[in-house]
């Protein structure tokens, strides 16, 4: 066994080098060396700023080399790789912090066989080596140390030190044996790296040697401070050469990803980390809804699931949980620790969401949304086995399409189900009654609007309470506001999935350039949006990132076309906290809010006549949309820390006699862990199901075939039909 160096190369953050040095020396034996590479950094120079530092280095074989001029990264690890010959060596990256027996433990697995030519830890930001989450430039978990989550991993490895396609770079070790058979990095195609170490593993495995994966260790990596703002031309430079060398790397690299030998000891990690955030045994809330709440699954992200988002993110005193029914297994996922886990249920199993809306496990369930949930069965488990609140987010109590929209198109008034959607008189009664029975049992039933209300005490016999309150959005800073009638009227939208919220008519809308007045219109899409020739989208957005987003567009107005009753829409509030009036169709919240604070204009009816009719006369009046956007900037939208708030009281309040002292490891034995993938074929024939039912609905033929099915096949088959959806 050789002996290894480390080799650290430096370029300014000094800071950063000093916790790793600090890092390095806490959990090193003195009988190894190190070797900083200071490449002649701009903020001066490293020696001399590192003898003011409070580290003591007595004792340690510790050197720096100067280089004499800016020689780039590789050409300072090669240099750094050629002192310390005929050592081993461990490149590490100046912004990385090490851990309890870092050294012994890539040792062990560099001579676990004799071909090895690199090892590479685990971390938390090192795309095939990173945890938590796989691929994923993660931050550390919130309340866990680094060295208590390296303990984590090395409790759970079985030093299997698994092979990996290639090294990488934040923290290598190299053996002395591969360096001396096909020389250092290639510093004239990677002269500032990004690459070179993939370059060095591949000329590596055509020789017969490995890259191993030590998967008893974890070094936390903060990432991308080495090279700033060059990074993206670095990476493309030297994917570029890869590609070039080795066309048999990526599709490597994708196989692995695909395959993800590292799944099984992922899991066992990601279950420690769960056992060791809920040993602070907070309440466990578990939200009910269709999809996501993170994860786009059968529908794409939508309001509902970024409220979900915004409570779990916001009332960390809460250990939260979702549950959404996929074509054939429920989903069961849990947030703690700032990241997701998921587990898998069989929905045909019996009982099955009876074994999971288990009361000693959660305090509390939050009913969002039921949509692809069995309706019957899943009113019938919640009244008899757990506490249970609702929030009612779209119309899914009495509408099995849960937006009041027929399949021709069109909105509902919920009485004309047979003949606008083929369900029968049968059907809807019993599925309204469900519906009934969820809002009457549940401890608490929350709206948005009071138009909501409205529609269920028409459609509900003896609707019980519901409180109206206000949905909460992440504060936007208004942008500055733009009333010039010369230029080209702006106007912004957010990306309008399917036809329930206007699609095709914004396809036609977009087609149009100029107002008959003669001014141009320029139109925005917000969110995600692909259309053959539409160039001017701005894609997705987060809390985070909507003001710059929209500060970019420099929308004058607002437009949202949703030809079915909104609950709430929280685009339209986000827009308005932006001090973007808003043009709405005359259904739903959206409506009732714009009539009640004259902060945008409501149509008519949803057409693009009407909407061109309305752009006429806001582009003609510039002083009557200066005095809207004044108002929209006016507008009583509230923080969403006001509603999470709120929500935290009757949370604490509704759980404050409940008792979960089941045994969480136990519960989730009977789940497997991950998503479960659906064969080829089962993904091939939802694909044509779900193209045949679109195809059906435009030219308005699915209703009365349904119809026909349902005779033959019955409720059954056709809630087999819908489940490939």
């Amino acid at each position: 066994m050789n002996q290894v160096s480390v080799v650290i190369p430096v370029f300014n953050h000094f800071d950063g080098v000093l916790e790793c040095l600090h890092s390095v020396v806490t959990h090193t034996d003195k009988n190894l060396s190190i070797v900083v590479v200071d490449d002649k950094s701009s903020d001066g120079s490293f020696k001399c700023w590192l003898s003011k530092q409070d580290i003591d280095l007595s004792g340690w074989q510790f050197e720096i080399l100067e280089n004499e001029a800016n020689l780039g990264f590789t050409r300072s690890v090669n240099r750094g790789m050629a002192h310390v010959a005929p050592n081993d060596v461990i490149i590490l990256n100046s912004d990385t912090v090490v851990t309890k027996r870092w050294v012994e433990k890539l040792t062990q697995a560099a001579y676990s066989r004799t071909n090895v030519a690199t090892v590479t830890p685990f971390t938390n930001n090192g795309t095939v080596c990173s945890l938590p989450i796989f691929l994923k430039d993660n931050p550390l978990p919130p309340n866990l140390s680094i060295d208590t989550f390296a303990e984590v991993v090395e409790a759970c490895s079985e030093r299997a030190y698994p092979t990996l396609p290639t090294c990488v770079g934040f923290c290598t070790y190299i053996t002395r044996s591969a360096l001396n058979a096909l020389g250092s990095f290639d510093e004239e195609a990677f002269p500032r790296g990004y690459g070179e170490e993939n370059d060095f593993s591949c000329r590596a495995q055509k020789a017969g040697y490995v890259d191993l994966l030590a998967d008893d260790t974890f070094v936390f990596h903060a990432g991308g401070k080495s090279f700033g703002p060059e990074r993206k031309k670095l990476m493309e430079a030297g994917e570029a050469v890869l590609r070039s060398r080795y066309p048999a790397y990526y599709p490597n690299v994708g196989k692995f990803i695909r395959e993800n030998p590292l799944s099984e000891l992922q899991n066992r990690i990601h279950r420690a980390l769960l056992k060791h955030f809920e040993k602070e045994a907070k309440p466990r809330i578990l939200h009910i809804l269709h999809n996501g709440p993170y994860i786009a699954r059968r529908d794409p992200i939508g309001g509902t699931e970024r409220h979900v988002q915004g409570v779990i993110e916001s009332l960390q005193e809460f250990s939260h949980w979702s549950l959404v029914k996929d074509k054939n297994h429920y989903i069961l996922e849990s947030f703690s620790g700032g990241f997701s886990i998921q587990f898998s249920y069989d929905a045909d199993e019996p009982d099955a969401l009876e074994k999971i809306l288990d009361p000693s496990i959660f305090s509390l369930v939050h009913v969002h949304h039921t949509r692809w949930f069995n309706q019957k069965e899943l009113v019938e488990t919640l009244k008899a086995r757990i506490p249970y609140i609702v929030s009612l987010h779209d119309f899914a109590t009495i509408c099995p399409r849960f937006h009041l929209f027929t399949i021709g198109g069109e909105h509902c008034s919920g009485v004309e189900c047979k003949s606008a959607c083929g369900y029968s008189e049968h059907y809807m009664r019993e599925y309204r009654v469900y519906g009934l029975s969820l809002l009457s049992h549940s401890l608490k039933n929350i709206a948005f609007s009071q138009n909501t209300v409205e529609y269920l005490e028409r459609l509900l016999p003896e609707v019980p309470p519901i409180e109206v309150v206000q949905h909460g959005v992440h504060q936007i800073q208004p942008i500055k506001a733009r009333t010039d009638s010369l230029s080209p009227l702006s106007i912004i939208t957010i990306a309008p999935h399917g036809r329930h919220k206007g699609g095709q008519i914004f396809k036609e809308l977009f087609r149009v350039q100029t107002l008959p007045s003669g001014r141009d219109i320029h139109w925005s899409v917000l969110g995600d949006w692909e259309q053959v020739g539409f160039e001017n989208c701005l894609g997705p957005y987060t809390p985070q990132n909507v003001r710059e987003k929209l500060e970019a567009a420099n929308s004058q107005v607002g437009i949202l076309l949703s030809l079915c009753p909104e609950t709430y829409s929280l685009a339209c509030d986000e827009l308005l906290s932006a001090g973007i009036p808003v043009i709405v169709g005359p259904l739903g919240a959206p409506a009732e809010r714009i009539k009640s604070w004259e902060a945008g204009w409501v149509l008519e009816d949803v057409s693009v006549t009407a909407v061109l009719r309305e752009l006429e006369r806001i582009s003609a009046n510039s002083r009557s949309l200066s005095e809207c956007q004044a108002r929209a900037r006016q507008c009583p939208t509230i923080p969403f820390s006001i509603e999470a708030s709120q929500l935290a009281t009757c949370y604490h309040h509704f759980i404050a006699s409940t008792s979960t002292q089941g045994s969480l490891e136990l519960f989730l034995e009977s789940f497997q862990q991950g998503e479960i993938a659906q064969p080829a074929g089962v993904r091939l024939l939802s694909r044509i199901v779900n193209m045949i039912m679109n195809c059906l609905e435009a030219i308005r033929l699915r209703a009365p075939i349904q119809r026909v099915l349902e005779s033959v096949l019955g409720q059954g088959g056709i809630r087999y039909l819908k489940n490939l959806r």
